[in-house]
């Protein structure tokens, strides 16, 4: 059966569009058929062809930049950490090789090193002039090998620095062997510093500068150049072929590093070469060692055998004599004086079975007489009297007085009296030293009561004379003006340190005052007039006093009213107001 006219018509369609899309996707189709081609053969190429390719391209990314690096090194590392954890021999046998003959040398050169050092000191500490030194090491408190070191060395360079003129950074540093260095960077800023001062100081060229320091018993020797400065730390007098060397040495660097030293922007490893050239410069000279004294190691020896046989051969030591009667009257005397010293209480006695002497147990008061002292009085020898003393507290009147004179420190005038538990203090004092007495002299051991009526109180006597000196103070102006006449400025000026020593004891009473200045004025002016004078020569005291450090004292300036007494003067006068603090 045919397909009908809609069938052929739809079939016409499908095909019109099918030639459309082939006609835009032709160019796509073409090259998404090359890309399947390319992965089919790259999924069938061999491990052959891509070992060959990896080579060649590690070679060009390592030319171009440092990223392989970066990407490689977390990988290697990790790996080298984890082959050495789970067998370490490998790695070790890779690098055996390599490192081990440094350190067979290094270890047999610092033992060759130590052998000679310490041969050295023997031979010196058996001689005679060894001996004067060990002498002289006891008396300075130096060792004895510093000693040595000092008297046999004539000099040493120590440490040589190469450091940029300009920048003052440190280049290169080299250090003898045995020597303790300094951090090297702050050293070479010291001497850059050092440079400077100078520099900025004094009139000196650029191309000048300081050529040598001395620093305890070190030299510090400097040479210039242009760009670079080379310090020396010399210990000794070294002669004048060092600084040859040194010159030597800068010249040779600046020739071999010229372009480094034009180019130097702040990184020194390019610096690291010249090391060997620096290190021609630690040169050293001692004195001529002298032959072995073997007449000294025969002499030492003699005496070591000489005191072996006197301590093999010498006669036992004699027994200790047995006691006489004399010594046991005189222990007996001893013990008596003991027991009869106040602060001291003998509490036992025991005699040694041999009979060598005897022990003695009890108490002793640090402020009671001194038990060996009294020992030492007696005829008893003292080796024979051991003693274990007790500290206690003894209640003996004298005792008791003594430390409360001890904790109260009295002062002049005031005297202590202890009678039957009870400790009276009588004299003049200030308030302050009162109070302190109060609470010291009821804690005093065999105190126990303290009378105090016998203490006058300075610092209320005082309060009391300087309230009635300033009260009776009248300062006078002159006539119709609120200025102080050449004799009421005499007398403010007298008045001025009472008023602070006022308030001084104000704060030591625990008291607060109201210093009243009250302006007067005569009747030689209208009402008006005078009523003003008042009142401006009371604001004139007030300010004249007001730049004094009160802490108790308020100012309160008012004129004078006809209840004052005075009121018809041209003065100002004072009044006292007290009140206690809350």
């Amino acid at each position: 059966m045919g397909a009908g006219p809609g069938e052929q018509q739809q079939q016409r369609s499908e095909d019109g569009l099918e030639q459309l899309r082939d006609l835009l996707l032709l160019p796509d189709r073409s090259k998404i058929e090359l890309l399947r081609q390319r992965v089919e053969e790259l999924e069938h190429a061999g491990v052959d062809e891509l070992s060959e390719a990896l080579p060649e391209a590690v070679r060009r990314r390592v030319n171009r930049d440092d990223k392989l690096s970066e990407a490689l090194t977390v990988p290697v590392e990790d790996a080298l950490q984890r082959s050495v954890k789970r067998d370490p021999q490998p790695l070790i046998d890779a690098v055996t090789p390599v490192i081990g003959p440094a350190i067979r040398k290094a270890v047999s050169a610092a033992i060759r090193g130590m052998t000679r050092t310490l041969n050295q000191v023997l031979e010196d500490s058996l001689s005679p002039r060894g001996l004067a030194w060990r002498v002289e090491a006891w008396r300075t408190g130096r060792s004895f090998a510093e000693v040595a070191l000092l008297h046999s060395l004539i000099y040493r360079v120590e440490q040589v620095f190469l450091i940029h003129r300009e920048t003052g950074l440190l280049l290169a540093h080299v250090v003898a062997p045995e020597i303790q260095a300094q951090d090297a960077d702050m050293v070479s800023a010291m001497l850059t510093a050092i440079r400077d001062f100078v520099h900025d100081s004094f009139a000196v060229g650029e191309e000048e500068g300081v050529e040598a320091l001395q620093v305890g018993d070190l030299n510090v020797w400097v040479e210039h150049s242009a760009e670079l400065v080379l310090a020396g730390v010399i210990r000794g007098n070294a002669p004048s072929t060092v600084r040859e060397l040194m010159e030597d040495a800068l010249a040779r660097v600046r020739a071999d590093l010229r372009e480094e030293i034009r180019q130097f922007e702040g990184d020194s490893e390019a610096f690291a070469s010249c090391e060997p050239l620096l290190e021609s410069c630690l040169t050293s000279h001692h004195v001529p060692r002298r032959g072995r004294p073997y007449w000294a190691i025969g002499l030492v020896l003699a005496l070591v055998a000489a005191a072996l046989v006197y301590v093999f051969t010498r006669p036992p030591p004699p027994p200790p004599p047995a006691p006489v009667e004399t010594d046991i009257a005189a222990f007996h005397s001893y013990r008596a004086r003991l027991e009869a010293e106040p602060g001291i209480v003998v509490v036992e006695v025991v005699e040694d079975a041999e009979g060598e002497g005897y022990t003695i147990t009890g108490l002793h008061d640090p402020i009671a007489r001194d038990p060996v002292a009294l020992l030492a009085e007696s005829e008893l020898e003292p080796s024979r009297v051991r003693a274990r003393w007790e500290p206690y507290v003894a209640l003996h009147p004298d005792f008791v007085r003594a430390r409360a004179t001890r904790a109260l420190a009295p002062p002049e005038g005031v005297t202590l009296r202890y009678e039957d538990g009870q400790l009276a203090l009588a004299g003049a004092a200030t308030r302050e030293w009162i109070e302190r007495a109060q609470q010291v002299g009821v804690a005093l051991a065999g105190v126990e009561a303290l009378d105090l009526s016998g203490l006058t109180d300075t610092t209320a006597r005082a309060w009391d004379e300087s309230i009635v000196w300033i009260e009776e103070v009248e300062l006078e102006f002159e006539s119709d003006i609120a200025k102080l006449s050449p004799k009421g400025l005499a007398r403010l000026g007298e008045a001025k340190p009472r008023i602070v020593a006022l308030d001084q004891l104000a704060r030591a009473l625990d008291r607060s005052l109201v210093l009243e200045i009250i302006g007067n004025a005569d009747d030689s002016g209208t009402p008006q007039r005078n009523e003003e004078l008042r009142t401006q020569r009371a604001q004139f005291v007030m300010k004249e006093l007001s730049g004094l450090a009160y802490t108790s004292v308020m100012l309160s300036p008012r004129p004078a009213t006809d209840d004052d007494g005075g009121a018809k003067t041209r003065t100002v006068r004072f009044r006292v107001l007290l009140a206690e603090v809350p």
